[in-house]
């Protein structure tokens, strides 16, 4: 795997996402900054990390998981084999914004907390991902939405913050799970969204409207994002194009294609030669 780098300025989150060889092929180690959030795509048996003047110490990082950092940066010393990462920076208005609006003083600064296995981070991520792979463009505004979303999120979930009055309800993270979970059991049929209204116990309506206030995107966007991700899983075992097609429910290659390059910026085909 050649090392790639992107990084952009939204205004009010900068993104940063890149593809790393192993260690022992990187010229320096990643560096975690202060007041980020990241998440990894890729899991690890065994890392080794640290942080400013401390000691050295070993952690496994499960694919799809991610973490805070607060006033420290945080040095991967080790990494056992390739990594494929994305790190957001909000800006520092918009953790201020959420401080104050969900009560938590701990959103200004973040707190180290590892290991996060959250489906409104990965949602985000897969998002900002698809942007920053060339995919499916990103404008500023969705960008914003989008990180305040993960924002209020983690601060509700991590930092001790207030829920949202009841008027501005969110689905719960179990909920989440249970929708994840039916949508990989059933990724190979055709999803509905009365299906999904249904194991959230409200109305497609109502779904619709606490689903994309939740994770920034809509319910379609989030079936496709997984099987999207399960495609590119089957594609890098050593699938053929039309079986990972198959796999994830579509029947038409063109229409396959299309929503895999949305995603990743390249043809399934293409995909090896792409992140080589």
């Amino acid at each position: 795997m050649k090392p790639y780098r992107y990084e952009q300025d939204f205004g009010n989150v900068t993104v940063v996402y890149g593809r790393q060889p192993s260690t022992r092929e990187r010229s320096e180690p990643s560096i975690a900054k202060p007041h980020s959030i990241d998440i990894g795509f890729i899991g690890h048996e065994r890392t080794l990390v640290r942080q400013p003047g401390g000691p050295v110490y070993a952690r496994k990082i499960p694919a799809g998981t991610g973490g805070m950092h607060g006033f420290e940066p945080l040095e991967f010393v080790y990494v056992e084999g390739p990594s494929e990462y994305l790190e957001l920076l909000p800006s520092l208005s918009v953790r201020t914004a959420a401080a104050a609006e969900f009560n938590s003083s701990a959103a200004i600064s973040f707190d180290e907390i590892q290991d996060v296995d959250d489906l409104v981070l990965w949602t985000v991520a897969t998002r900002f991902r698809a942007h920053a792979m060339g995919g499916w463009p990103l404008e500023p505004l969705a960008a914003d939405v989008l990180i305040r979303c993960v924002v209020s999120h983690l601060v509700c979930t991590r930092l001790g913050g207030q829920p949202p009055r009841i008027n501005d309800a969110r689905l719960s993270s179990s909920v989440l799970n249970q929708l994840r979970d039916y949508i990989e059991a059933n990724i190979q049929t055709n999803i509905t969204l009365q299906n999904l209204a249904t194991l959230a116990h409200c109305s497609p309506y109502h779904f619709i409207r606490m689903f994309t206030r939740t994770t920034g995107i809509n319910p379609h966007e989030f079936v496709q994002s997984i099987r999207m991700e399960r495609a590119k899983e089957a594609l890098l075992s050593g699938a053929k194009v039309k079986s990972a097609a198959l796999a994830v429910g579509y029947v038409h290659g063109h229409s396959f294609r299309k929503a895999f390059h949305r995603y990743f910026g390249t043809l399934p085909s293409l995909l090896l030669k792409a992140i080589q």
